[in-house]
């Protein structure tokens, strides 16, 4: 889904984005100051990016079924990356079509690794948009969403306080349904014995004034 398992929760990658590469800044030809360009060309990258990422870590990785993801991050590697022949005009910049290949399938691993971890297709729309500038800015955004990602379920693993706290007061009652138990069952054992030994001391003086009686 778009926001995955943990809801709005997963906004925080956006975020990270927008604001590192708000920070930063994008130099630009038409007078705008860098930090507002920078987050009006970013957030358009990442609205593209969330449609994109819809087809290969949405669609694709779910037609594959459950296949290991490695396999399923190569699959999606290989068409992503045809898919970009249709919108580039040329790949000289990565140094040709076979590199970009390569490029756009390690990094492809990244991506089916974050929805793995988030169940959510903006987190890898944040990734994908990432890449659309190459800085310093770029390098201390993927190190922080990618340390996120890897203590991501971490987290949220703990289970709600209401569950902790009932299943506490169950334990609990239980100790003390045994130690209240084990009380009655001493109790009454007690009661038990003690009017064992009366009756018997009973029998014993009946038969006495019988044998006396009868001499």
């Amino acid at each position: 889904s778009l926001l995955g398992k943990e809801g709005f929760k997963t906004l925080i990658f956006p975020f990270i984005l927008l604001v590192g590469y708000s920070i930063y800044g994008f130099n630009n030809d038409y007078g705008i100051n860098k930090h507002l360009w920078a987050a009006i060309f970013i957030s358009v990258t990442l609205l593209y990016d969330i449609m994109e990422e819809y087809t290969w870590r949405g669609y694709l990785n779910d037609a594959l079924g459950n296949i290991f993801w490695i396999i399923k991050s190569i699959i999606t590697g290989i068409f992503w990356a045809v898919w970009h022949v249709l919108i580039f005009k040329d790949f000289d910049q990565f140094g040709g079509f076979g590199i970009f290949m390569l490029l756009c399938i390690v990094f492809s691993f990244v991506l089916t690794f974050s929805t793995i971890r988030t169940k959510s297709i903006i987190v890898s729309a944040t990734l994908h948009a990432l890449m659309a500038k190459t800085n310093l800015a770029t390098l201390i955004i993927f190190v922080i969403i990618l340390a996120l990602l890897f203590v991501w379920n971490k987290i949220f693993e703990r289970k709600p306080i209401r569950e902790l706290t009932y299943k506490n007061y169950e334990n609990t009652n239980y100790r003390r349904r045994k130690t209240c138990g084990a009380f009655v069952e001493a109790t009454f054992r007690k009661i038990w014995l003690s009017n064992t030994r009366n009756v018997a001391f009973c029998r014993r003086k009946c038969s006495v004034v019988e044998n006396e009686s009868k001499s």
